[in-house]
This record gives C-alpha cells, structure tokens and sequence, in this order.
C-alpha cells in the first residue's frame, strides 16, 4: 500500500503535467532539498550544486509533461541532477586537461608543421579566450567532434556551440593580428 505522502506526491505531479503552476511549486518546495543534497554530493561545491539544480528544475518543468509514471517522479529527478553533475564534472575535467594541454608548445612542430614560435603564439592566444570558447575550439578541432556531439555534450543548442566556435575563431584572429 502507497503511503499518503507518496500519493500526495502523485497527485501534485499530475496536477503539473496538467499546466498548474501551485502544484509544480509545491513539488520544487518538497524536493528541493533532495536536489540539492545529491548536486553537492556529487560535485563537493554548494555553490555549483545550487546551479546544477536550478538547471535541472528548468528541465523538470519543461519535461514534467513527458513523465509517464508520475509515481516515479523523484527517482526521475534525481537522475536529472545526477546527469547534469555528472555532464559538469566532466565538462570540469574536459577543461583542465584541455588548459593542460595548451600549457606549453609542443617540443615538435614536425606534425602541425608550424613555426615553433607561432604555435607558441598560438597557444597564448587561446590561453586568452573565454573558457567556453577554449572547450568549443577543443572538441572540435582536436578532438574531431562533430558540431551536435559537442552540442549534446555541453548540453547547449547546435547554434551556440557553432557562435562560439565562430567568436572564437574571431578573436583569435583579432589577437593573432594584434601580436604581429
């Protein structure tokens, strides 16, 4: 037998699916705390955990709709944050070894086959982009992603990652430019 709190919980979950805003909020003010427990397990940072979870509450109210099973509603959230922390991990790590790797010129420019000193330009002027450019620029042109991979990845549209991959081909030009 269903304890009360879980067939209240159904209720208001279907009283969201159905577009009532008091419902949805009820469920926010409940499971909130939940959320927020499992971002900061996963990510050790109140402060990202918070972020995570508002991200994931903005998919839980546009995909409340789409849940099928409305008594499964928290493990459905959970799962949300639990992807969203685990998505910024890796985008977190994907970064370091990315600033990592642009740490220092390569020994050999036999492969790229371009002047030491301008791949070391190179390499400062990338130092010098936003972090969201640096990702972009990585996972397309180093690591062969393709334009909706890397959009699944970062968990942004098509037409955000091929913006930043364009302002940061801009700005590279700008400051390449600059240097010479």
């Amino acid at each position: 037998m269903k304890k009360l709190t879980h067939i209240f919980e159904e209720l208001l979950v279907l009283e969201a699916q159905g577009g009532d805003r008091k419902a949805f909020s009820l469920l926010v003010e409940r499971l909130h705390p939940v959320l927020c427990n499992r971002a900061t397990w996963y990510l050790k940072d109140p402060q990202a955990s918070q972020d995570v979870v508002q991200e994931s509450w903005k998919t839980i109210y546009l995909k409340i709709g789409t849940l099928r099973e409305p008594e499964k509603f928290t493990s459905w959230a959970l799962k949300i944050v639990s992807r969203k922390c685990l998505n910024r991990l890796k985008a977190e790590k994907r970064y370091r070894e990315f600033r990592e790797s642009y740490a220092y010129p390569a020994d050999s420019d036999a492969e790229s086959g371009i002047p030491q000193a301008q791949l070391a330009d190179l390499h400062k002027a990338i130092k010098r982009l936003s972090r969201v450019q640096q990702e972009a620029l990585r996972l397309f042109y180093t690591e062969a992603y393709s334009l909706s991979e890397i959009s699944y990845l970062l968990d942004v549209s098509e037409g955000t990652v091929k913006s930043r991959i364009f302002n940061a081909r801009k700005k590279l030009r700008k400051i390449l430019n600059q240097q010479t």
